[in-house]
């Protein structure tokens, strides 16, 4: 809880210094300021999770500020404004979205940008993180007719932003006052061109402190770096609300899970960078199939192997609600990646109070200590000259030979 405090008291702090950015603006506009988040927060993966945070911070944030605001007015006996936020009535219309406008500094929208949309994410998003980006999305453009744009927040990889390298919505938008790339990268440079495209951004927010170094050290102006780290919401991640673990037993044939079974989880994108090939080797080696134990991997590919110590592939459209329960499940979380922006299974199993076996460089080195996790510290670097990209018919073939 105290986590997610000092980070949405964080949130609103630089969005109002941002905004008080904007002198020029009138005091009447001042109240039609706008802050826009554009994400891809309707594909899954790390750049959404880690956007529905921070808009989920946000708003209740503001939703917070709004109510110490609305006291003195209730207390005078005064009609308090019944709106929670500038997007949570479905029925709200124009005056009332500017009445409502009374109690906040600026108005929150967001809009999906950087990557395509996923049918089976969207399905199984929780009802309230559905319900609070349908109504930051609605009407958006209308609702932005009469704004001023304070801040435009552009989270995605800097090829989405304009002038993009693929079709995705235009970020920054024209009129922005103040521009904010969020984005991060895995290895210990900077892909070309990137410098360029953030260095027009008036800042650019990483994670960590490692992605500080990496860019400065590539070409973008030390200036415009703040680091914002990631954050876990703890109330979701909170072992002591899971009342039943996932039960991993009823998916897995063949062989009795017991309490006693000690149960290995990685969650991972399965790609070269996450190092499936040292994680399943090191597993193989320590461990034979008569052994109590399972490695249970939530990813987009599954295959049985009957022959070595229990693997069991999680099915890859395990609704978002269903991620604690299946923490709860795990004895320790282990990955052994190759690098991290951040690396956000690890600290929702940290949150979930899972021991965590994970690579001690990148992203990971903000959180981990030898005090709370069992970090693997790295030999080296080494240079990588390509990436061969292979169909999920040749991964299946190496682990099957692994």
């Amino acid at each position: 809880m105290m986590m997610m405090t000092i980070f949405r008291l964080l949130v609103l702090a630089l969005a109002s210094r941002f905004l008080q950015s904007a002198a020029a603006v009138s005091a009447d506009a001042a109240l039609a300021s706008t802050v826009i988040w554009y994400a891809p927060f309707l594909s899954g993966g790390g750049y959404c999770s880690e956007a529905h945070s921070y808009i989920a911070a946000m708003e209740e944030a503001l939703h917070e500020l709004q109510e110490r605001r609305r006291q003195p007015t209730a207390a005078a006996g005064k009609p308090a404004n019944g709106h929670l936020s500038s997007a949570s009535d479905s029925s709200r219309g124009e005056d009332d979205d500017a009445v409502a406008q009374e109690d906040r500094p600026f108005s929150l929208f967001v809009t999906q940008h950087g990557d395509s949309y996923n049918a089976a994410f969207i399905r199984d998003l929780p009802d309230s993180m559905r319900k609070l980006m349908e109504n930051a999305k609605r009407d958006f453009h209308w609702r932005l007719k009469h704004k001023t744009i304070a801040l435009a927040i552009c989270h995605s990889e800097p090829g989405a932003w304009h002038p993009p390298r693929y079709s995705t919505s235009r970020c920054p938008p024209r009129d922005a006052r103040y521009t904010v790339g969020r984005t991060m990268f895995e290895t210990d440079r900077v892909p070309k061109g990137w410098s360029d495209r953030m260095n027009k951004m008036d800042e650019i927010w990483v994670p960590t402190r490692f992605q500080e170094k990496i860019f400065r050290d590539g070409g973008v102006s030390a200036e415009r770096l703040r680091v914002l780290p990631e954050a876990v919401d703890v109330d979701f991640f909170d072992p002591a609300r899971v009342e039943t673990p996932y039960d991993l037993a009823k998916e897995i044939t063949g062989r009795t899970i017991t309490p006693t079974t000690t149960i290995f989880l990685s969650i991972f994108k399965w790609e070269e960078r996450k190092a499936w090939r040292v994680l399943l080797k090191a597993y193989f080696q320590a461990f034979t199939k008569d052994d109590d134990v399972v490695l249970a991997i939530l990813t987009k590919l599954g295959q049985s192997l009957d022959e070595l110590p229990l693997v069991h592939m999680v099915s890859p459209n395990l609704p978002q609600n269903q991620l604690p329960a299946l923490y709860k499940a795990a004895t320790a979380f282990v990955l052994p990646s190759r690098g991290e922006g951040w690396g956000r299974p690890h600290v929702e199993a940290m949150s979930m109070e899972l021991p965590i076996i994970a690579t001690f460089w990148s992203g990971t080195t903000e959180y981990m200590t030898e005090e709370n996790s069992y970090p693997l510290n790295i030999e080296g670097l080494v240079e990588v000259y390509g990436v061969a990209v292979l169909d999920d018919s040749m991964l299946l073939t190496v682990v099957v030979l692994a």
